[in-house]
């Protein structure tokens, strides 16, 4: 086999392994935990190379996914007395796959996304969501919040 032949093969076998773990990038606000339980019984027989623990109370489910590489990236979700997610809070051990998730967050069309400054995005008034990103460059989180805010609010804080 050809040294090119080899390394694309290799490319392809990477991205076939990566792109199921981080299809993930879809909110999860506003979904039960039984839903959201079911989403990850689903992603760990479709990645059986990616070690998954899940902790959970109450009020809170985390996930922490290892992939053989060693990326890690946590996920933290707090829920509402209804059982609805209300936050979601995305840690990651690599600057790439952060940069990668909060694009694909970015791209789903259905937010329509605005920025507001530096570190938030909020999305059309009717989703109610916002995206905080740290301050500090060396945090590679985003944190994903259900607003209730009023339509004033909303406008006041895009006007800004």
């Amino acid at each position: 086999m050809s040294v090119k032949f080899v390394t694309m093969k290799r490319c392809l076998s990477i991205i076939l392994f990566v792109l199921p773990v981080l299809a993930h990038s879809q909110l999860n606000i506003n979904k039960t935990k039984a839903e959201i339980k079911k989403e990850i019984t689903k992603s760990k027989k479709d990645n059986r190379s990616v070690k998954f623990s899940v902790y959970e109370t109450d009020s809170t489910l985390s996930i922490v996914t290892i992939k053989q590489d060693k990326e890690q990236k946590d996920l933290l979700l707090q829920f509402d007395k209804k059982g609805n997610c209300k936050m979601e809070k995305m840690s990651f051990s690599s600057d790439i796959i952060f940069k990668k998730d909060l694009s694909e967050i970015l791209d789903l069309k259905k937010y329509e996304w605005q920025k507001v400054n530096e570190n938030q995005y909020v999305s059309k008034f009717e989703e109610n969501i916002m995206i905080e990103l740290p301050a500090d460059d060396q945090l590679k989180t985003i944190n994903i919040i259900r607003m209730d805010w009023t339509k004033a609010l909303y406008d006041l804080l895009l006007n800004n």
